[in-house]
Parts: structure tokens; sequence; C-alpha cells
């Protein structure tokens, strides 16, 4: 290749290299302060809604995110490729030992596989979270009573006697509820889908939905563990929901 195309080829590849980089970063940014985590949204907008930018949330973003690094990394060897002959210089000019040169090398590549690899072959900690332990870092945070818990999931704007007043109600019910759900025994597992809860509850899938703040376009045979990582809730709050479609049916 000629000297006049290399420098072309370098001059494209560093300018995609800085694009690249930048895409990265505000990517970042979106995901860590845009798109924020459900326990996040908790605190700062009393509620868990489905955050999106252009019509994805922040996992699709994360894997846009991924892509761009892979993107990234070819463009980075590249530029390696095309500035092999500098780096060779500069590696017998700053390191003259040929056995130092030759550890400094083995040493960086074996950790440059080990920074890629590790991710695909940790075993993450397993912690075992019973019903109502899913908000245990928010409470950890602010301390909530049950009344301002069911406030955070569908905020009212009511004056202080009415706030008052709803308050002490809401506590009641929550107690109603706790001994209702003890005597109807109701029995709500990560592994069951949302059509199958609804069929046998007798509660309308877009009532669970709705109530526990879940897209509506989401499918019916999404597992209930899994939409429980996604959005936030605890198990417990299913069963709530269950016995407030009862009540409200008598």
């Amino acid at each position: 290749m000629k000297k006049e195309q290399t420098n072309r080829l370098n001059f494209y590849v560093d300018i995609m290299l800085f694009l690249c980089l930048s895409l990265m970063i505000g990517i970042g940014l979106l995901i860590k302060y845009v798109l924020i985590s459900g326990q996040e949204k908790w605190l700062m907008l009393g509620q868990n809604p489905e955050l999106t930018f252009w019509g994805m949330d922040r996992h699709q973003w994360g894997t846009i995110h991924l892509i761009i690094g892979i993107i990234f990394f070819v463009l980075l060897v590249l530029h390696i490729i095309l500035h092999w002959r500098m780096i060779g210089c500069l590696f017998r000019k700053y390191i003259p030992s040929q056995g130092i040169r030759f550890a400094t090398i083995s040493i960086s590549v074996v950790l440059f596989l080990v920074f890629i690899a590790f991710p695909l072959i940790v075993t993450p900690e397993k912690k075992s979270i019973f019903p109502g332990e899913g908000r245990v870092d928010l409470e950890s945070m602010v301390e909530l009573n049950d009344s301002i818990k069911v406030q955070l999931k569908k905020p009212k704007k009511i004056g202080a006697k009415k706030q008052d007043v709803e308050m002490q109600v809401v506590k009641e019910e929550v107690h109603k509820k706790h001994v209702s759900k003890k005597e109807n025994d109701i029995a709500i597992k990560g592994s069951m889908q949302l059509k199958e809860i609804g069929e046998k509850y007798n509660v309308p899938v877009s009532y669970l939905k709705e109530e526990l703040d879940l897209p509506v376009h989401i499918s019916d045979l999404q597992k209930l563990g899994r939409l429980k990582k996604k959005y936030n809730f605890a198990m417990s709050e299913v069963e709530d929901v269950i016995l407030k479609f009862r009540e409200k049916n008598k």
C-alpha cells in the first residue's frame, strides 16, 4: 500500500475511533443518568414507568454500547497495524532488553485475554430474596411506612387533612390485605407466567399489568421472575394486586 493511501486510511480510522469513543461515553451517560434503573425511578419519580429513548430501553441501549465497543476494538487493532513500525521502534528505544520486551508483550497479551474473557467464565453470586424484600435497598435509603409505599406506586395530589385520613385508611387496608393473604393462601412463584396467574386467580392480565406498572405490549407468556428483575417489583405486590381485585369485585 502506498504511503498516501496509508495516511488516508489512518486519517479515516482516527476519525472513526474518535466518533466511537464519543458514542460509548454518550450512551453510557444515557443509561446511567437518563434511562435510570427501577430503584432510582422509585426514588426520583415515585413510580416505575418504562423509560425509552428512540423506542429502546436501557438494556437495548446497553447492547448497542457493546456493539460500538467491539467496533472500537477492531478500529484500534487496525490503528496499531498501521503504526506497527513506529511502535516497534519505540519498543526497542525505551525497552532495550529483548527479554524484558518479550515479558512485557506476554503479560500484556495475557491481561488482554483475561479482561475480555472473564465476564464469560465467572459465576454470579446468588442470593435468595423472600417475598417483600424486593425494595430493601430503597427502604434503607428512605424510611418508608406502608402508606408511603403505596403512594410511591401511584402518587396522588391531595390536601393535608385529606392526606392524613387517606394514610390511615391505607394502613388499615394494608393490614387487612396481609391478613386476607394468609387466609386465602395465595402462592406466587417466579416461574409462573402472567397468563397462568390470571387464569389461576381469575384476574385479568391487563389488570395485573396496570397495577404493577408493566408495559401493555409485553407478552402474557412472560414469566414473573424475569419481569420482577426488569421492572423491580416484589412478589408480595402481585399477591396484593390479586387481593385488591377480589375485594373490588366482591
